[in-house]
């Protein structure tokens, strides 16, 4: 079988970065420790020992590369880890951070793997590339990340509109604000209130056209109860319903908004349409990032399969922004670009991070109809505690039609 990507060969493996080179990262350790001083004096069988401070991290990680180019890839791996200095490196598990190589690195091929390169290499790390801002939480430097795309997207389109006649910049104003509102509308997912409303009228300009996506998005997140957390209420008030949205409905639909601009911006008839619409799309991807810091995910299948629909988003609107290479916008393409691949990473360490707390989900098969709770038994019964809990989840996840009485065939179950 040929293999065209690693989604197909590694489901779930998000990929690294390293001096702008990416690869993809099957396995990594780190060595924390002290500096230890031992001393040995003659005729003295106890050695003496000075704790000179901490030691500097070993990070080692194990690369995969599978492509057509994988030999032209190793040699950029090869130039790459021959330059001096400090370099970037985007770990998907501890983030971005500032290393330095640790002697050499090992770069393999094999004739049992076409289309494949391989290596492994040590590095120092001498401090976290995002900076002090991010704080030492994942959730904060995704939320820090997240904030940060607004100002090159709105710097984006105010270059857009700035680089064009009045008349041409009226017209993509025109269209772009025609396919934001039926982005919004076509996925309708905020039945709370309409955001397309925000977009009814015409913008004069790129600043009218922020501000409307602004607005849109205050009402979004206005939408999610969950976002602005739980208020107190009165004993009289406690049985009326809360209306609004699951925060991971709202994600869904939000990527949704986001996937159907990228694809509309690839078909853009002029760079400034392409401009205007893939960086309206970033403030929907922007607050996507933002909520999904407070989905309580059940199983890890639900925390990867988010993880990988916001690593294909992102990756629609890095090709986009790429192709604006050529353009007069090149500059605020390129700062946005950056935040877009920062954010992307932010958000994979976030999830990853949840992904080894959450329980795995076995898929098994059923010979027979059986009653659930003998199933709950069979995997909880270790502690009897959690038998009532299992039976539950099992209920929840597979809604079988009489919980007593499972159909034969496929069955999920956490562990």
């Amino acid at each position: 079988m040929i293999w065209d990507s690693l989604s197909d060969l590694l489901p779930g493996l998000m990929p690294a970065v390293y001096r702008g080179l990416d690869f993809h990262m099957p396995d990594t350790s780190i060595e924390p420790g002290r500096r230890i001083a031992e001393h040995l004096f003659p005729g003295i069988d106890i050695a003496a020992y000075d704790d000179t401070g901490k030691a500097q991290q070993i990070v080692t990680c194990e690369g995969l590369y599978i492509g057509d180019d994988y030999i032209a890839k190793a040699k950029m791996f090869e130039k790459a880890f021959e330059r001096p200095g400090p370099g970037q490196l985007i770990h998907p598990w501890l983030g971005g951070m500032r290393v330095l190589i640790d002697g050499t690195a090992d770069i393999s091929f094999s004739d049992r793997e076409l289309r494949v390169v391989r290596f492994v290499v040590s590095f120092k790390k001498i401090g976290f590339g995002g900076g002090a801002a991010y704080g030492g939480s994942t959730i904060s430097k995704l939320l820090f990340v997240a904030r940060s795309l607004i100002a090159p997207a709105r710097g984006l389109i105010r270059r857009a509109e700035g680089s064009t006649l009045s008349r041409v910049r009226f017209k993509a104003l025109q269209r772009s604000n025609r396919i934001i509102r039926e982005a919004f509308a076509e996925v309708n997912a905020f039945e709370i209130v309409d955001l397309a409303n925000q977009f009814l009228a015409i913008p004069a300009d790129g600043l009218a056209l922020y501000d409307n996506l602004s607005a849109s998005l205050d009402l979004g997140f206005d939408a999610v109860p969950d976002w602005g957390g739980t208020s107190p209420v009165a004993p009289a008030a406690e049985a009326a319903a809360i209306t609004g949205l699951a925060a991971d409905i709202a994600v869904s639909q939000l990527l949704d908004v986001t996937a159907s601009l990228t694809a509309n911006a690839t078909l853009a008839p002029s760079p400034t349409d392409k401009a205007i619409i893939i960086a309206s799309c970033v403030f929907p991807f922007s607050a996507a990032l933002q909520l999904s810091t407070i989905i309580e995910h059940e199983a890890r299948d639900s925390a990867t399969a988010l993880r990988g629909r916001i690593a294909e988003t992102a990756s629609a609107i890095e090709e986009n922004l790429v192709s604006l290479s050529t353009t007069s916008s090149v500059a605020a393409a390129s700062d946005l670009l950056r935040t877009v691949i920062e954010a992307k990473h932010a958000a994979a360490s976030d999830i990853n991070e949840a992904i080894g707390r959450l329980p795995a989900v076995l898929r098994v098969e059923l010979e027979t109809e059986t009653d659930a709770f003998l199933v709950a038994n069979h995997y909880y019964g270790d502690d009897p505690a959690l038998v009532e809990e299992g039976h539950a989840s099992i209920v929840s996840r597979n809604r079988p039609r009489n919980p007593a009485l499972l159909s034969s065939g496929a069955l999920e179950v956490l562990r």
